[in-house]
């Protein structure tokens, strides 16, 4: 089956077109992220219902309730049942689907239900803290997405700080394209070789480039965190104020995890 996508962004195509290129189909974006919730295909408006993943259930004439489409899927997102093959591109957690093959593209990754696992390595390897490298949201399909392929990481290591500061980790957060957290000059890393410093110090957001794969760190993913969102809520030197015990690494990480998070 062949047709091409337009695309708004990585994760969200607008457009969809026949081998000679004419527009076959439109998308509308409302209620959810990783799927769109209306179609225009064939002088229609279909509306598309997902479940809590955002797999795509049934496709519905807005206007008459007729059923265009319907999917099951095993726990897995192994399609069951389609009864229009190729009606529309999306799939299991709002996946761009191929029939033909069964996989299901997320962003930069393909997913194979087949074997519940993505057909390429992780990016950070063992350092995503899953000795699975093609494991896919840790190894619960039912309650977690993950709708990019590119998962959202939070990092730490042992500080180097003051007192008994020091029992405490240094955390930050690791994407497929940055690697960020807390910290108060640029290229110094923060909490770490002597760079401990006290309670009142104005704190920025700083590159933490590597520091994932050095030994003492250790990286947890986060399923259902939107890493666009992450991206653009950390650019560097935004100022986050002064550090202490209410505003510091963790506190920043987890305000950036829970703002992003895809509900």
């Amino acid at each position: 089956m062949q047709y091409r996508l337009l695309f708004l962004d990585k994760l969200h195509p607008l457009a969809e077109f026949d081998q000679q290129g004419n527009i076959r189909s439109l998308f509308v974006y409302a209620d959810r992220s990783n799927a769109p919730t209306l179609m225009l295909r064939g002088g229609k408006t279909w509306r598309l219902i997902a479940d809590h993943l955002g797999s795509i259930r049934l496709v519905i004439d807005a206007e008459t309730g007729q059923i265009g489409q319907r999917i099951d899927y095993d726990a897995w997102g192994r399609v069951t049942h389609d009864s229009q093959p190729g009606f529309q591109p999306f799939g299991f957690a709002g996946g761009l689907y191929d029939p033909d093959t069964g996989l299901t593209r997320f962003g930069a990754r393909d997913y194979d239900a087949e074997t519940g696992r993505w057909t390429t390595k992780d990016p950070i390897l063992f350092n995503g803290g899953d000795t699975n490298l093609y494991g896919y949201v840790l190894q619960d399909p039912v309650n977690f997405v993950d709708p990019e392929g590119k998962e959202v990481y939070v990092c730490g290591r042992p500080a180097d700080l003051p007192f008994i500061l020091g029992i405490f980790d240094h955390e930050w957060i690791l994407t497929d394209s940055i690697e960020r957290g807390m910290g108060t000059i640029q290229g110094v890393i923060p909490a770490q070789n002597g760079d401990s410093s006290l309670p009142g110090v104005q704190v920025f957001v700083v590159d933490h480039k590597e520091e994932a794969i050095q030994k003492n760190s250790r990286c947890i993913m986060q399923p259902n965190v939107d890493e666009d969102c992450v991206n653009s809520a950390m650019w560097l030197g935004k100022p986050l104020g002064r550090w202490g015990p209410t505003n510091n690494c963790q506190s920043f990480v987890n305000e950036i995890i829970n703002g992003c998070r895809i509900r």
